[in-house]
């Protein structure tokens, strides 16, 4: 069973690591910048490293940071102004192309292919990988909604009439409920780290499926094209600062864990366990991005989630509608 303690520790995860400015001396505007601050986890943890090791005032940088929830709610920080800067996963960008949402990609800095999972309750199947059995708690346009689907389609090949008949009774949730909704009714879920190890962690009924070749998980340092233009020399020393952060994670993973770990103590087992399958490294490979955003508006479009057309017809993302995420003169200087 899950414990309670269990579920005060998700709650306080989701919740906040701390809304607070970086830096206390005064700084020009132009040297300032708001992060919507999505790094709850500890696989976001150059984040926490920038701000710990005061990464960002060495540069002269002022960073002042409010926690959100998910991505997509860093994302939408972003398009209201709110902030200008948001760390951003490729689902919430391919819904967003569709509508050229006001955004640009400066680069990526977390990259795994093993930090989610569907927990299922065990049911005597011998598989390598279990089928999900209902009812299924599902938090919708996320990553986890994703994942699951290729977990669906890819691992287990299941057909649409297949896959309609095994949700039709889902349980959609939000991410705090998702504890207490294995405690109660559902008997599956599809969930990112640290929380799929934290669910089943002791609970012999519940069983961990992680296929690793069915989804690239990425998230992106994202901006508007006018805070590039406003403050270009800020954003540059905010990158450079998570680079650094990730040569740290590299040079001295010691330390990195601790940083990390300090800031999360209930997540220590799945860190662990998957430190070394996620790749801290700042990336500038733009095609390989628009890939990866189209393969997200793909399933998209299978779940019946892309804009319709005035006739009632639904398309397929492709490279030119993400191409304007890319279309900057950004560049890391060293």
């Amino acid at each position: 069973m899950l414990s309670r303690r269990l579920v005060s520790w998700f709650l306080l995860l989701l919740v906040a690591v701390g809304t607070q400015s970086f830096t206390s001396c005064s700084h020009p505007e132009q040297d300032q910048l708001t992060l919507a601050d999505a790094s709850v986890v500890w696989w976001m943890g150059p984040g926490i490293i920038a701000q710990k090791q005061e990464i960002y005032q060495k540069h002269g940088l002022s960073v002042k940071s409010f926690d959100v929830q998910t991505g997509l709610a860093s994302k939408n920080a972003v398009l209201s102004g709110s902030a200008d800067i948001g760390l951003v996963a490729s689902s919430p960008l391919a819904t967003g192309a569709f509508n050229k949402e006001n955004l640009i990609v400066l680069c990526s800095y977390v990259e795994s292919k093993s930090l989610l999972s569907v927990i299922t309750t065990n049911s005597g199947q011998t598989s390598s990988f279990s089928k999900p059995v209902p009812p299924i708690a599902i938090v919708k346009g996320t990553i986890s909604e994703f994942y699951f689907y290729n977990y669906l389609t890819k691992t287990l090949h299941l057909q649409s009439n297949e896959i309609d008949e095994l949700v039709k009774n889902e349980l959609v949730v939000k991410p705090p409920d998702i504890v207490n909704a294995m405690k109660g009714s559902a008997k599956s879920t599809a969930i990112w780290e640290p929380f799929g190890t934290m669910i089943a962690a002791g609970d012999s009924n519940l069983r961990v499926n992680r296929p690793e070749d069915i989804y690239t998980h990425r998230i992106y340092i994202v901006t508007r094209p006018e805070v590039l233009q406003k403050k270009r020399v800020a954003v540059e020393k905010f990158v450079q600062s998570f680079a650094e952060a990730c040569d740290l994670i590299k040079t001295d993973p010691t330390t990195a864990k601790g940083i990390i770990k300090s800031a999360f103590p209930p997540q220590e087992q799945s860190m662990n366990a998957l430190w070394d399958k996620v790749d801290f490294s700042l990336k500038v490979d733009y095609d390989d991005m628009k890939a990866l955003i189209v393969e997200d508006g793909d399933i998209l479009f299978h779940l019946g989630l892309t804009p319709k057309d005035n006739a009632g017809n639904s398309r397929h993302l492709n490279s030119e509608d993400v191409q304007y995420l890319f279309n900057h003169d950004f560049r890391l200087t060293k």
